[in-house]
């Protein structure tokens, strides 16, 4: 009898910064009634699969199963007669060997490994300020349940790194998770904020960031001691277009697609799809986050409280609106001209800082850090966070609206 192994395709697998294929024969593989046979496969380059999953098929269909040290065999056709090379394992040799050959096992066999990796996202990072008297003052930045172990980065809003001015420390937790710890030492020149990131390290070498959690702390300088001024932004429904729907706590918005009955007040934009916060700056430094993950666009940014509100009014700072836009993947700020963003990913947290003192709005990606754009001089008056929703990529349903108690939106 012919016993047929169909390998049309290698199959290529990620493990951290390793790059793997199976490799199988381009030809049958002939097996005799009655007698043993081995199905070829191996990794390349030569790996341990010692560490791997490693499941084969027939058909599709499950045939045998491998992952640390344990066989798994649920059909009583195969029992007894599959198995691996065990010893040959640390070779990257995951070849299959089929004894006592029947009639009933012709088929097309599949050949799969991967590796049981295991990755501990760890809490949302904890942070303390400990005024001193002076003109210092001590971040700490913590976090637990991480493994394996997390790389701690400080940084500022502008994107200098901080990190070889802190002092970072490891501990282990009785389950082997990884806790890391970092204190921050802080002057007047870091007022513009300072971040902390943690992150997997092994996941920046094939380019994919699983896990990133930021916190800006703002300062003052004020009678010789530094302050925390943080925008605790809330949404005003009484300023929402007809055809948005604000939250009752006022933490995030939806585009309805359709006019609600409310009343047509002065406060209450009836043409742009525009939502305002409840709170007003006219001096200081404020920031704010939102998160606009799975939407298609949006707009960002502040309003001069003696903006037009009604009509399709031009979004320029002539108007007094100063507005970040996405739209069909393409970022733009409305300046009076219009200028297209360079985008390194689209951004799925946008955070917005404001310094009324120097009439100065940035954006940033939270993510990465990455700075989105800067509106420099002339924002003054009264002024109100602006928001615009856009459209969701997904169904209601389906889509996850985070809120927390620190500064920060959900659309």
């Amino acid at each position: 009898m012919t016993l047929l192994q169909e390998v049309p395709v290698a199959f290529v697998f990620f493990f951290l910064a390793h790059t793997f294929e199976i490799i199988v024969p381009n030809n049958p593989v002939v097996g005799i009634a009655g007698k043993s046979v081995i199905l070829p496969c191996h990794i390349s380059p030569a790996l341990s699969a010692v560490d791997m999953e490693i499941t084969w098929s027939r058909n599709s269909e499950l045939i045998y199963g491998y992952s640390s040290g344990a066989e798994k065999i649920d059909d009583q056709h195969w029992k007894g007669r599959v198995g691996l090379f065990t010893d040959e394992l640390h070779n990257g040799n995951v070849s299959l060997r089929l004894q006592d050959v029947r009639v009933s096992d012709l088929g097309s066999y599949t050949c799969n490994s991967f590796f049981l990796s295991f990755l501990g996202f760890g809490e949302e990072p904890h942070l303390f300020l400990d005024s001193t008297p002076g003109n210092k003052i001590k971040l700490k930045c913590e976090s637990q349940g991480w493994f394996p172990k997390p790389v701690l980065r400080w940084a500022t809003v502008m994107g200098q790194d901080l990190t070889t001015r802190a002092d970072t420390t490891e501990n282990e937790d009785k389950v082997s998770l990884v806790g890391v710890s970092s204190t921050l030492w802080v002057t007047e020149r870091d007022r513009h904020g300072v971040i902390c990131v943690i992150h997997h390290s092994e996941t920046k070498s094939i380019g994919i960031l699983l896990f990133l959690l930021a916190a800006v702390y703002l300062f003052k300088k004020s009678k010789g001691m530094c302050h925390l001024l943080i925008a605790h932004v809330t949404l005003d429904p009484e300023t929402a277009h007809s055809r948005l729907v604000v939250s009752a706590d006022g933490r995030f918005v939806r585009e309805q697609y359709k006019d609600q009955n409310v009343p047509d007040t002065p406060l209450r934009f009836d043409t742009w799809h525009f939502v305002l916060g409840r709170e007003s700056f006219t001096s200081g430094q404020h920031y704010w986050e939102v998160d606009v993950k799975e939407r298609s666009n949006w707009m960002l940014g502040v309003v001069s409280e003696s903006a037009q509100r009604k009509g399709r009014v031009s979004l320029k700072p002539q108007s007094g609106y100063w507005i970040v836009r996405l739209n069909s993947d393409e970022l733009t700020a409305l300046t009076n001209s219009e200028t297209t963003l360079r985008l390194r990913a689209i951004p799925q947290k946008v955070r917005v800082y404001l310094d009324c003192d120097k009439g100065r709005l940035s954006f940033y990606s939270v993510e990465d850090c990455w700075h989105i754009y800067t509106f420099n001089g002339g924002i003054t008056g009264k002024l109100y966070p602006l928001f615009e929703p856009g459209f969701c990529m997904f169904s209601w349903g389906s889509v996850h609206f985070l809120v927390i108690t620190v500064p920060y939106l959900t659309f």
